[in-house]
């Protein structure tokens, strides 16, 4: 992510560097177009041709040195299929992510208090709904970190952070990502936070994989310089629990395998 959207802090070519520094093939920049049934949602519009001419310059200035992509992370699409069709309408990707990162009445996930058990289960349960909605609806190549509630549940969370308990509503949407060849994001943002490891739980992975699952990708969620490829080593171990041995990046939206 990059400082064209609220809550990212680099400019796409530090965004290069640090993919370089770390020996990266290449970058994918996903922005997040967050979507809610009011229809408001011009951050990401205010920033359009900007960010796709800054795209363009980290193409031409990192030519034959790092493989730069174009691409979006869509939030909750969902809850204005109008307006999801009219953005995927009018830009060409390289790879889509779908994820969730507000409730049905626009309540953010991330902003929310938690006090007790309670609330958690009955957050995660709308936002499961949710998801299984959105993969059911929408055209998206990666479902993007499937934990994401744990990052901010800490203390309030009860029990085992690998959502075993939450089985029933995690297994449909693995289901529907088999059927439609949907990609799951490993993502390390976790590890960050206070869970410490890259998610989702193996469990996740290997249920992915056998319902027909055919992909995984690995994404640090980088918001700032020195983030990118964070937990990737760490990453592609938790792949090869689930049973991965190789991960996808899109091009053209189009999956490419690389080995781990």
């Amino acid at each position: 992510h990059t400082f064209f959207f609220f809550d990212g802090h680099q400019m796409p070519m530090t965004l290069c560097r640090d993919a370089a520094d770390h020996g990266l093939l290449g970058v994918t920049v996903t922005d997040h177009y967050d979507f809610f049934a009011s229809g408001v949602h011009n951050y990401y519009d205010y920033f359009y041709k900007e960010r796709r001419a800054r795209i363009g310059q980290m193409r031409h200035i990192w030519a034959g040195a790092l493989k730069v992509r174009y691409g979006i992370e869509l939030g909750q699409p969902q809850c204005d299929m109008a307006g999801y069709r009219r953005v995927m309408a009018r830009e060409d990707f390289d790879a889509v992510i779908g994820s969730i990162h507000n409730l049905n009445d626009g309540t953010s996930i991330y902003d929310k208090e938690y006090r007790d058990h309670s609330d958690c289960a009955a957050v995660l349960e709308e936002y499961f709904s949710m998801m299984l909605e959105m993969t059911e609806k929408c055209d998206i190549d990666i479902l993007g970190h499937i934990d994401y509630p744990l990052r901010v549940m800490d203390g309030a969370f009860e029990g085992e952070a690998d959502l075993s308990d939450m089985r029933e509503y995690i297994i449909p949407i693995l289901k529907v990502c088999a059927e439609k060849g949907i990609a799951i994001e490993i993502n390390t943002a976790g590890m960050r936070k206070w869970l410490g490891v890259p998610g989702p739980a193996p469990w996740v992975l290997r249920e992915h994989k056998r319902l027909g699952g055919k992909n995984v990708t690995l994404g640090s969620d980088t918001h700032r310089f020195g983030d990118c490829a964070c937990g990737f080593a760490e990453a592609a171990a938790l792949a090869h629990e689930g049973g991965f041995d190789s991960a996808v990046w899109f091009d053209g939206r189009r999956p490419i395998e690389v080995s781990l």
